[in-house]
């Protein structure tokens, strides 16, 4: 919490009680709900490439490594994962740090990228996690 309030500090934000913030966030959580939508049989990759961003958390870079996708967030400590695909526009995140794979392990459901589409290719990322969830909008 204390380094919420630095950040909003430094970016001009309102005050906010961090810690009651992310107490009603943590009572509130509710999983991902079930995934209808089939996985597509091919997945053009090069439409959820690039880099998007948020204004606490900084660029989330999506780049292709070969028929996989792979994400890191820029800020974030360690913070590298690859992309499983589990249903249109959305992926499971693979963490490749033990500390985040542990932690992932320990929530009562895997973490989750979800992105916005345009017209040719994604606008917006959201991450779906047991603690925190984020919406980074594209940059380039």
């Amino acid at each position: 919490p204390a380094a919420y309030g630095v950040a909003a500090t430094l970016l001009g934000l309102a005050p906010r009680d961090w810690a009651a913030y992310f107490a009603s966030a943590a009572a509130a959580l509710v999983p991902p709900a079930p995934l209808p939508e089939p996985v597509p049989a091919a997945i053009d990759l090069g439409r959820y490439v690039g880099v998007f961003a948020h204004p606490a958390d900084g660029e989330l870079v999506i780049e292709r490594d070969g028929e996989q996708l792979h994400g890191r967030l820029a800020r974030g400590y360690r913070m590298d994962f690859d992309l499983e695909p589990v249903a249109a526009h959305r992926f499971r995140i693979r963490f490749r740090q033990p500390e985040w794979r542990g932690a992932a392990a320990r929530q009562p459901a895997a973490p989750q990228l979800v992105f916005e589409m345009g017209a040719n290719d994604a606008q917006r990322a959201t991450v779906l996690a047991a603690v925190v969830g984020r919406t980074f909008d594209r940059t380039r």
